[in-house]
């Protein structure tokens, strides 16, 4: 019953589940489909980022105590 006009039927997976709530798909198939949906996405995001964020200064995936040290590094 959820009206497909409201943001949160547009939200990741939910079109899955609801597609297996239906009676249309498998759980396994319905899982798999929102996460290929949510790995294209943040694909998408990420083409988007290098894009249109060329000037920010990009950090790796660290602990936060290295994360504040190469922030020294890299800023003014």
């Amino acid at each position: 019953g959820l009206d497909p006009a409201l943001s949160a039927a547009r939200a990741l997976g939910v079109r899955q589940l609801l597609s297996h709530l239906a009676g249309k798909t498998g759980l396994e198939e319905a899982v798999a489909a929102a996460k290929t949906e949510t790995r294209r996405y943040a694909k998408r995001q990420m083409a988007w980022f290098r894009r249109f964020m060329k000037d920010w200064i990009w950090l790796e995936d660290k602990e936060s105590c290295n994360i504040i040290a190469e922030m020294k590094e890299k800023l003014p």
